[in-house]
């Protein structure tokens, strides 16, 4: 219950939030699902990329990557459209400034990601994170 996470955050960061108003403890209680999700996706996200690589012995570290972009992608847009997400700056951005902002930094983002994919071929999991 949120009662038990205050009393918990209470004693691991040892401040009184009995006089918090209840917005600011919803808030806190969001920060904390944010943070586990966060923190147990990463090792789960691990696990799975290298079941996928090497023990099903799928060769393909790039197109692994670009399932999980697309993927990444259509899960962008399906929330900015299910919960009716305004995006501030959708005026601002234009054919040019996407291609000179955002394409380079997708471009770059992609090829981290399949270095990493590929590392799943060679490495341990151990070593991986």
């Amino acid at each position: 219950s949120i009662e038990e996470l205050i009393f918990i955050y209470t004693v691991l960061c040892g401040r009184n939030m009995s006089k918090m108003a209840i917005p600011n403890k919803v808030a806190l209680l969001k920060a904390i699902v944010a943070l586990l999700a966060f923190g147990l996706s990463g090792p789960s996200l691990i696990m799975t990329n290298k079941t996928i690589l090497k023990d099903l012995d799928f060769r393909f570290p790039i197109s692994l990557t670009l399932f999980t972009l697309i993927f990444s992608s259509l899960n962008c847009i399906l929330f900015v459209h299910l919960f009716g997400i305004e995006l501030k700056h959708s005026k601002s951005v234009t054919r040019k400034f996407y291609l000179q902002t955002v394409m380079p930094i997708g471009a770059l983002t992609a090829g981290t990601i399949v270095m990493g994919m590929v590392s799943y071929l060679f490495l341990t999991v151990s070593f991986i994170p």
